[in-house]
């Protein structure tokens, strides 16, 4: 009888250590790391969730997982030939301007913009040009027409400050 009930703790303990590491290993398996640069962005049980520099838990039946890229994006508009920008003395300039955009580092705008534009959209350069193109043209045709030509043989700084507004997409 003695044999048999050590037997069965026996049995109990190495049914609960293997229960322990079972446990550790979903831990383990369901904490999702990010790096520099990206964001993580959980939806599901508990509401929508971001971590950056860190770590998140996600739960594959509970959660759902994106990742967004929230580094700077370099958008070129070039205004050439019968598109060129004509300023204020007349003139037909061409030019080609670089636009940096980026997700802020906010909870707030990283959940704003993955429910607006979604995850994938905000990562890729080609979805962010057709986003904003038209609304940087304006912002390029609005400089245009309030600057003579010879202002532009100047540094590009006075242009780069007239030009610097908060842009949203159309």
């Amino acid at each position: 009888m003695m044999e048999a009930l050590g037997g069965i703790s026996l049995l109990m303990v190495g049914g609960i250590v293997f229960l322990v590491f079972i446990i550790l290993y979903a831990f383990a398996k369901f904490y999702k790391k990010i790096p520099q640069g990206k964001a993580i962005v959980r939806t599901g049980v508990g509401g929508g969730k971001v971590a950056f520099n860190k770590g998140m838990y996600v739960i594959p039946i509970l959660h759902q997982m994106e990742i967004m890229d929230i580094s700077v994006k370099k958008l070129q508009i070039d205004r050439l030939e019968n598109d060129g920008l004509i300023c204020k003395d007349n003139i037909r300039a061409d030019i080609k301007v670089a636009f940096f955009v980026r997700v802020n580092k906010n909870i707030d705008d990283v959940l704003n913009v993955a429910q607006i534009i979604g995850t994938e959209r905000a990562s890729d350069v080609d979805t962010l040009r057709n986003l904003f193109e038209a609304k940087f043209s304006e912002a390029l045709k609005t400089v245009g027409k309030s600057s003579i030509l010879s202002s532009y043989m100047k540094p590009a700084a006075n242009s780069v400050r007239k030009s610097s507004t908060s842009s949203e997409p159309t």
